[in-house]
């Protein structure tokens, strides 16, 4: 995954998702991860994780161990 430049994306992915500036930007980064694909892995396997702590089941508990209910099912 390759973005457009946005804080939001790394703050909560880091760097495991590449942004761009520029269409240079953009071409360089796409051959760069074309010609690397031990690269490419590294970072996909890196954002899965990520994305997945981000589940609404997730978030749910963590919402409601916040506000001190107990664990739902």
């Amino acid at each position: 995954c390759i973005s457009a430049k946005n804080s939001g994306i790394e703050e909560i992915f880091g760097d495991a998702v590449p942004q761009y500036e520029s269409a240079q930007h953009l071409k360089e980064l796409i051959d760069y991860y074309l010609s690397h694909p031990d690269e490419r892995l590294k970072l996909m396997e890196k954002g899965r994780e990520i994305a997945l702590s981000y589940t609404w089941q997730k978030i749910a508990e963590q919402l409601l161990k916040a506000i001190d209910i107990p664990k739902l099912g």
